[in-house]
């Protein structure tokens, strides 16, 4: 459960170092898929999902608390980032899933309780897909050649009732493709990013929807 820090700014900037990280991770993985899926998803530092609850305190008006549990402790092995109360991730277990996955989250401030519809949209269609096109040009005049990310969608929504940014997105490069399904949900104060990762692109957003239906929140409104 954790209350969102004071309010960052959502720049260009965010999109662009995702993708570079993810990208230049992809070059470094294991041949073994799974080790794919791993290395993709912690060093790109892009989301995470056993999370720690801080001790119990009056919140503040306009302050959020959410938290995300484990959806099946049978079937997900969960574990918290050692660096931060409000990371951490999730790997299905062996022949849990249909296909090898992974499923990190990461909660911080919201840069605004409300933010605008045509504002997201612009986001989805213009910053993520030029941060693509920019990490692809990059990786095309590395050392390793062959390395693409595929854009498949990138779209404004909702997700649970709350203003969110939708995409997916394939790597190739690797033994296999890796597909990774991502939401980022306004949940007033607060900023939830989940990624789930895995060869199959129907079981990563089906991981993904599946961890963002175990969200719980708690949101003291601002004074009229």
């Amino acid at each position: 459960m954790v209350g969102a820090p004071p309010a960052v700014p959502l720049a260009a900037g965010t999109a662009m170092k995702s993708v570079v990280l993810v990208f230049s991770t992809i070059e470094r993985t294991s041949p073994k898929i799974l080790s794919q899926i791993a290395s993709i998803a912690f060093l790109a530092a892009l989301l995470v999902a056993t999370l720690v609850v801080h001790p119990a305190a009056a919140q503040a008006p306009g302050s959020t608390r959410v938290l995300i549990r484990n959806p099946d402790v049978g079937k997900w092995a969960g574990s918290r980032n050692f660096l931060s109360n409000s990371s951490g991730e999730y790997v299905c277990r062996p022949l849990a899933c249909p296909a090898p996955s992974k499923v990190t989250v990461r909660i911080s401030s919201s840069p605004t309780r409300s933010p605008d519809r045509q504002a997201l949209a612009k986001y989805a269609s213009q910053t993520i897909p030029a941060a693509v096109e920019q990490a692809n040009l990059n990786t095309a005049a590395s050392l390793a050649p062959g390395r693409k990310i595929e854009r498949l969608s990138s779209t404004a929504t909702q997700m649970r009732g709350y203003p969110a940014i939708a995409q997916e997105m394939r790597f190739i490069g690797g033994k296999e493709p890796v597909y990774m399904s991502k939401v980022t949900m306004f949940v007033k104060s607060a900023l939830v990013d989940i990624a789930a990762y895995s060869p199959s692109r129907e079981t990563a957003r089906r991981n993904r929807d599946l961890f963002a239906g175990a969200m719980q929140v708690e949101d003291v409104p601002l004074p009229r």
